[in-house]
């Protein structure tokens, strides 16, 4: 199905399982490469994204078709991994396949060092708080602009801003304590 996210999504308004398939197929995997950056475990992800799509089909004729949907996907996907999140309420290492997640694509560990140096982001990032990461993964994991991640967020830019100053700062902190 080549249309435009309205078109489709408009469809699914209506009640049409094809188009909702259409954007599961669209959408699928960068919402759980996001789930998968926030949560660092991939059932969870996997369980995430697909709370995420039952959310959108039982909430489907509340979305306001004036607005983004990609934005509105974010949102709902985002708020189920912070509950998820809260309901873990501790903060345990990310997996390697999560570390894995975040290198770029093409990036072989070709030696100890590479491998350390990933080990202490991997680190350092499990110590982010869960908003700031967020922020993070949104802006420059996933390329929006802090408009884009205040309006998929409901939030401020300048909570945005916020965010990101604190987690870069956080982060800096976590891997300078780590390379001592």
């Amino acid at each position: 199905m080549d249309c435009s996210d309205e078109t489709i999504f408009a469809r699914i308004q209506q009640g049409d399982q094809d188009a909702f398939e259409a954007l599961m197929q669209r959408y699928q995997d960068r919402l759980y490469t996001i789930a998968l950056k926030i949560l660092q475990q991939p059932h969870d992800a996997q369980d995430a994204v697909q709370q995420a799509f039952l959310q959108i089909w039982q909430k489907r004729k509340t979305f306001n078709p004036k607005r983004r949907l990609s934005y509105w996907l974010y949102r709902v996907l985002t708020n189920i991994c912070i509950d998820e999140y809260r309901r873990r309420q501790r903060r345990k290492p990310a997996s390697e396949t999560a570390l894995e997640n975040l290198i770029a694509p093409g990036s072989p560990v070709k030696d100890l060092e590479q491998t350390e140096r990933r080990r202490t982001l991997h680190s350092a990032l499990a110590r982010v708080p869960l908003e700031e990461r967020i922020a993070l993964v949104l802006c420059y994991m996933e390329g929006l602009s802090y408009v884009e991640v205040a309006k998929a967020r409901g939030i401020s830019v300048h909570t945005v801003k916020g965010r990101l100053r604190r987690a870069k700062t956080l982060l800096r902190e976590h891997l300078q304590g780590l390379m001592r």
